[in-house]
């Protein structure tokens, strides 16, 4: 009876090992994302995943019938979308 447990005490020196070298390497902290995402944030990424599917649709669409499918409107939105996720910042709260 004492095999399972001697494996769980491997896998968890091997985990608190990996956490630790985590750490340390980052150990700047502002290379580490904040455990809690941004609400606003995650609303930009989910709108724009919203945005993908649209467009992939569009795509699959057109492809299908034969004709030309208009994502240039979506498309645009998107990149203004992705723009604003990539230049977002989180307000520091001290």
């Amino acid at each position: 009876a004492d095999k399972p447990a001697s494996k769980r005490e491997k896998r968890k020196v091997k985990k608190l090992a990996k956490t630790k070298d985590q750490l340390k390497r980052n150990a700047s902290g502002d290379k580490t994302p904040l455990r809690m995402e941004d609400a606003k944030l995650m609303a930009m990424k989910k709108q724009a995943a919203k945005l993908k599917q649209k467009i992939a649709d569009i795509k699959a669409k057109a492809k299908k019938e034969n004709k030309i499918g208009n994502w240039d409107d979506a498309s645009d939105e998107l990149s203004r979308l992705n723009e604003r996720i990539a230049e977002y910042k989180p307000k520091k709260s001290e």
